[in-house]
């Protein structure tokens, strides 16, 4: 009984926010580990290539999960010296929800380049077609003619008919970043400061989004900021991060900070030995979460892990508990000069 109560409020809180609640993408806490999720003009930005996997699990304490995995791979290529590099990349998100295992399947190409202003500073353009697929499985869902006045019997006829359990449709989405690095005043100050402003607008063509009835999915905007700076002769470096997303009447803001200690730095004059660094963070969501971030760079290889603390309507029932995520990322150095900027 207390199950069905509890499954009874979701539903009538999803019913209730709809239009805050359906029309989202999925989201990741942890979104700058895989950047190009964000912004298509982040493919390709620093390195030569970086190899990106993460996973996210949501409302364990509450229902059937809410998981999300992703994996991407982008990178450059630089045709010849005079000229711009091509930045590329290939990301794939599945996302699963509920007892029905509603799944959302995306396949995105990330394609563009960097325009250099100076030595300091780059504006870089992306645009992302992507082939989608949404399921949904039928059998897992009960019924009100299931029930047969005593207890729900799931032999009996649900009453309800579909024309699909599936669909796939084409989408496009276009980004524009401003990108700043200065490296450090001397070779043990660690006074770098790096800046990074984009702007995104996903879903132009508007695609149809659900299985009954035609609704056209939102088009979407997020602006993204960030800043990095290292406090002159310490091991320490702050990133404040900015994240503000509107898709129809869904809003989102997203705000925090990273602090990184440097355990050991990188070579000034080869790319042999790389910089070691352990960094914690702490975010809100706006209205919904606080999270709590804790990562090691390890040279070439980033493992990043977080949890969102819920604070919303549902912490009656969630108690606090919302999402986990993990993170994993490739990323060589490639030179000095490209890590200096965000």
């Amino acid at each position: 009984m207390k199950t069905l109560l509890k499954i009874s409020i979701i539903v009538l809180f999803l019913f209730i926010t709809n239009k805050k609640i359906l029309c989202q993408d999925p989201f990741f806490s942890m979104f700058f580990e895989n950047p190009t999720i964000v912004n298509p003009a982040n493919a390709g930005l620093l390195n030569d290539i970086r190899i990106c996997m993460q996973y996210r699990n949501q409302w364990k304490s509450i229902t059937t999960p809410f998981t999300t995995t992703t994996a991407g791979i982008d990178g450059r290529v630089k045709l010849n010296m005079s000229s711009n590099p091509i930045c590329a990349g290939l990301l794939i998100l599945n996302d699963k929800s509920g007892d029905s295992k509603l799944s959302y399947l995306n396949v995105t190409t990330n394609v563009g380049t960097k325009v250099i202003i100076d030595n300091t500073q780059y504006i870089s353009i992306g645009i992302a077609p992507s082939f989608n697929q949404r399921k949904i499985d039928f059998s897992g869902l009960k019924w009100d003619k299931q029930y047969n006045g005593l207890y729900y019997d799931s032999s009996l006829p649900t009453g309800e008919s579909y024309n699909t359990n599936s669909y796939s449709f084409f989408d496009i989405g276009t980004g524009v970043t401003w990108n700043y690095g200065r490296g450090a005043s001397t070779l043990s100050s660690n006074d770098i400061f790096g800046a990074q402003v984009g702007l995104c607008i996903s879903h132009l063509n508007k695609p149809n989004k659900y299985f009954i009835i035609s609704d056209r999915n939102f088009t979407k905007f997020t602006i993204n900021s960030a800043i990095s700076y290292g406090i002159k002769n310490s091991n320490i470096q702050l990133t404040p991060m900015f994240l503000f997303i509107k898709q129809g009447a869904h809003r989102l803001i997203y705000l925090g900070n990273l602090f990184k200690y440097m355990i050991q730095e990188s070579s000034k004059y080869t790319d042999y030995v790389q910089a070691r660094l352990i960094n914690t963070g702490i975010f809100v969501k706006v209205g919904d979460a606080f999270v709590l971030m804790f990562q090691i760079e390890w040279e070439k290889i980033v493992c990043s892990v977080s949890y969102d603390v819920n604070i919303s309507s549902l912490t009656k029932l969630s108690k606090g508990r919302g999402a986990w995520e993990i993170a994993l990322r490739y990323m060589p150095q490639v030179s000095n000069k490209s890590s200096r900027l965000l």
